[in-house]
């Protein structure tokens, strides 16, 4: 089976209010060393027999480095690998980051699909989330990207915002759709532990949003999006047909995929292993010549079972299933046909518990 290549590219310009992924601010003297460190890396696993059909640079902000540092890296991967001719391959972008001649070098190298780190197109919701851009620099940097060649192109937007009305959701969804990307991201903001929303909302600085807005938002969100063509394929994904995001199918099918540098996690279809989440400690085992795993785990048949369930149940085509129906479970909840269990809107509202008690029927 194919396997996807995930690489995480940790600099950024700033630190955004919700993100609580891996990323250093300030250290653009470490990229030529980072990318040395992670093209090393991804020599520890060179295996010309082993093909690849999916590449994502994830971040932090992959756009923010050199376009020949990211061409150098794609250029060891097709060195150690069987990259496959039709590969997908996905860089993300913040607008601030990139300018024509640059999104243009991006194209040559073989960077083929763009996901854009819009978020929202009112300036005063993007300055709350700590964003370097505004509306008009978004709207401007999508604009490029198509001018430079790019057919492949999502968008990120985030709804249920301290203080976001449900008319202003609309409204961003409103502008994404006059722009007419190939898909979207539309998350949910979630308080994580360590971010600046998280230690606002300890101190009561911000309301977060309440859950039956949250939840308007989301299935408002489900019908302006499938009314207008984009195919609701994932709990948080939507996509033209044909646009949808070959990368991250793999995660949500339990596919196999590399990872490399800081912070990265690989899964083999059985053992999954993550990298140090420190630049230091991933560039000293680096100079070592050693993998810089800092854990790994091997899943056992009901872990599997549990993950393809969990996982198939974030996707509209749901998962196949030939036991006891959970009663507990509403029928408006899910639907099944021809042997699968697939979520309803409702349902994917409900994900967690929905998937628990059909956790509890394995």
């Amino acid at each position: 089976m194919p396997h996807g290549a995930y690489l995480h590219i940790p600099f950024c310009l700033s630190k955004c209010s919700y993100c609580d992924f891996f990323s250093v601010i300030g250290e653009e003297e470490s990229i030529p060393a980072y990318t040395e460190a992670i093209c090393k890396e991804i020599r520890l696993y060179a295996d010309r027999e082993l093909a690849v059909d999916t590449i994502f640079f994830g971040g932090g902000t992959p756009s923010y480095i050199p376009a020949a540092d990211l061409g150098r890296i794609l250029d060891t991967l097709r060195d150690c690998f069987a990259i496959a001719n039709d590969a997908e391959v996905t860089c993300e972008t913040n607008p601030e980051t990139v300018d024509p001649a640059k999104l243009s070098e991006f194209l040559a190298l073989g960077i083929n699909r763009l996901s854009l780190g819009v978020q929202s197109f009112h300036n005063h919701e993007l300055q709350q989330m700590g964003r370097a851009h505004d509306a008009g620099r978004a709207v401007q940097c999508f604009k490029e990207a198509r001018e430079a060649g790019f057919t492949n192109v999502s968008m990120d937007l985030i709804s249920a915002l301290p203080e976001m009305s449900l008319q202003s959701w609309q409204d961003n969804l409103e502008r994404l759709v006059e722009l007419q990307p190939d898909h979207l991201s539309a998350y949910t903001l979630e308080y994580h532990p360590g971010t600046k929303f998280e230690r606002e909302r300890t101190l009561g600085l911000l309301k977060p949003a309440q859950e039956f807005l949250e939840r308007d938002m989301y299935l408002d969100t489900i019908r302006f999006l499938e009314g207008h063509g984009y195919g609701h394929y994932e709990i948080s994904n939507f996509a033209k047909p044909g646009f949808e995001c070959r990368h991250n199918l793999k995660y949500w099918r339990h596919e196999p995929y590399l990872a490399f540098g800081t912070s990265a996690h690989g899964f083999d279809g059985r053992r999954r292993y993550w990298n140090h989440r420190s630049l230091k400690r991933y560039l000293d085992d680096i100079e070592k010549g050693v993998r810089p795993i800092v854990e790994s785990e091997t899943l056992d048949e009901s872990q599997i079972q549990l993950e393809q369930l969990m996982l198939g149940m974030r996707t509209r085509i749901g998962i196949e299933w030939d036991r006891a129906l959970p009663s507990e479970v509403p029928a408006n909840l899910f639907s099944q046909q021809g042997g699968r269990v697939s979520l309803t809107a409702n349902g994917f509202v409900l994900y967690e518990a929905v998937c628990a008690a059909f956790a509890g029927e394995l």
